[in-house]
């Protein structure tokens, strides 16, 4: 089923997945969010946060994932950009885990300014 929100119509189209697992989907082609124009980016996470706050009232979920993948060793299998919405619930099972590298208090700080330089 899809849905198309009349601010977003000629932006954004949402598809239901499962029961309240819902994407959504640019209607214009970009491969992922490093191809994303940034107001399109943020009418897609504008849209998102509107439609978790409706599926809170709707399912009365206790929380949410937002999952959008960019690249294939980021897992994405899709190449069009796309924004899961996974809504969650007490003990249902989902987990999401990945082993991250700690980093030393110098090296976060190196990393920062390199970022802001670039930013």
């Amino acid at each position: 089923m899809r849905i198309i929100i009349p601010k977003f119509e000629n932006k954004i189209i949402i598809i239901a997945v499962a029961a309240g697992h819902a994407l959504l989907v640019t209607k214009e082609h970009y491969e992922n969010i490093f191809d994303l124009p940034e107001e399109l980016a943020g009418a897609a996470f504008t849209m998102a946060a509107r439609l978790c706050r409706t599926l809170m009232e709707v399912l009365r979920m206790d929380g949410v994932n937002i999952i959008q993948n960019n690249g294939k060793f980021a897992g994405q299998t899709v190449n069009h950009f796309h924004l899961h919405l996974i809504p969650r619930f007490k003990d249902d099972g989902l987990k999401f885990a990945w082993n991250s590298k700690n980093l030393s208090a110098s090296e976060i700080s190196n990393l920062l300014e390199k970022i802001k330089a670039e930013i």
